[in-house]
């Protein structure tokens, strides 16, 4: 078999509300030379059965039933099992128009990149969606990671197209502890080694607001995840020396701004999960409402805290 210029990997989870969006959304598309890995995580529902279905009449769609694991382990066995040039990850809840691989081919024949960023669209109903524009401060992998650090640019891996050589040249792989936050730290790895950078300036690819998604199973845990994460990101710096980074890495306060908005965490599990150490870039760039909120919750004054910033969530007050 040639070498597939496009692999496709599905995750999927207990999702037979959407997958089959999905999976039509792919098998429709214009350009035609691709494969697509469904990576059943263990589903208990009808996710499985419907799979099945579409792949008995498109040799295109390979599925892969696996026990659970978790999203790390999900992508990374996708991965090994891909055959493409290049990979892109579609989650199961979202798609994608007719066009997504046939604007990307012409992207990569013009311009053979080791990753691609993507504008998309948000939709947080069938009613409302939102474009985002993904545009790097400068196509430099330098540039390009502390834009992500920084929130600039997304780092989800529905939103980029990887070269799959690059990332095996240089041994990177999801983290098997890490099930939120994953896509940051593999992407992050990525770009620590210096690849060439490219965007497209386009929006073909739609991500919904789906509950019953990986990353919103449990609130509490997804919090407990996600700090595991801001520890990991913070030790792969370190191990590629880029500690000059850390200023850049404005994770650790939105997320301790989540944590507190949440309401979840008492004060006392709130105070152990991470200090926040406020750099220059949190005081130049973040709201000072947010910041005051954050040094009065490390006070007595945590309560009082936790209540203006649940307002303020709710006020969507950025």
């Amino acid at each position: 078999m040639h070498n597939l210029p496009f692999s496709i990997i599905i995750p999927v989870y207990n999702d037979e509300k959407n997958i089959t969006r999905c999976i039509e959304s792919v098998i429709s598309q214009s350009f035609s030379d691709f494969e697509c890995l469904l990576v059943n995580d263990g589903s208990t529902d009808s996710t499985s059965s419907i799979c099945a279905t579409f792949a008995q009449n498109d040799s295109r769609l390979k599925i892969f039933n696996k026990h659970n694991e978790g999203i790390s382990k999900t992508r990374q066995f996708g991965l090994d099992k891909s055959n493409g040039l290049y990979v892109i990850f579609i989650d199961s809840d979202d798609w994608v128009e007719p066009s997504f691989l046939e604007k990307i081919n012409k992207k990569v024949v013009s311009q053979s990149r080791d990753i691609i960023f993507l504008d998309f669209y948000n939709e947080k109903s069938l009613s409302r969606e939102k474009y985002y524009s993904q545009k790097p401060s400068f196509l430099s992998s330098e540039s390009v990671i502390k834009d992500v650090l920084e929130c600039k640019l997304f780092s989800c891996l529905w939103n980029v197209v990887l070269k799959k050589s690059f990332f095996y040249k240089y041994n990177i792989k999801f983290s098997d502890s890490i099930n939120y936050g994953e896509d940051t730290l593999f992407i992050t790895e990525l770009l620590l080694n210096k690849p060439d950078v490219d965007y497209l300036d386009e929006a073909f690819y739609h991500h919904t607001f789906n509950r019953g998604s990986y990353t919103r199973k449990d609130k509490k845990n997804r919090f407990y995840e996600r700090v595991k994460f801001l520890y990991v990101l913070e030790l792969l710096l370190q191990k590629y020396n880029r500690e000059d980074l850390i200023k850049n890495n404005f994770f650790p306060f939105n997320d301790k701004f989540e944590i507190l908005s949440s309401g979840i965490f008492s004060k006392k599990e709130y105070k152990s999960l991470f200090a926040l150490s406020f750099t220059q870039y949190y005081r130049e760039c973040s709201n000072p409402v947010k910041q005051y909120l954050l040094l009065m919750a490390e006070t007595n004054f945590y309560f009082f805290a936790k209540l203006i910033s649940r307002m303020i969530k709710t006020m969507k007050i950025k």
